[in-house]
């Protein structure tokens, strides 16, 4: 069975939901130029970016979670 996993920028699109890509680019720490490629299929996340926005993720959530807000 051949298993064909969804581009970063589909499931960035449903995380997302209505957020405008301004301002999730801002929240991301990306350009929105970057941000809009990734969601339009012209662009993959390098390693790089993925990795340094996972690790603020998580940074921020516990933070939430120890209440220090974020």
């Amino acid at each position: 069975m051949i298993f064909n996993p969804a581009h970063p920028g589909e499931v960035l699109k449903d995380y997302l939901g209505g957020m405008t890509v301004k301002e999730a680019a801002a929240r991301l720490r990306v350009t929105r130029a970057t941000l809009s490629r990734i969601i339009n299929f012209r662009r993959a996340p390098s390693r790089r970016r993925a990795k340094a926005s996972a690790i603020r993720r998580r940074r921020s959530a516990l933070a939430e979670v120890a209440g220090d807000g974020a």
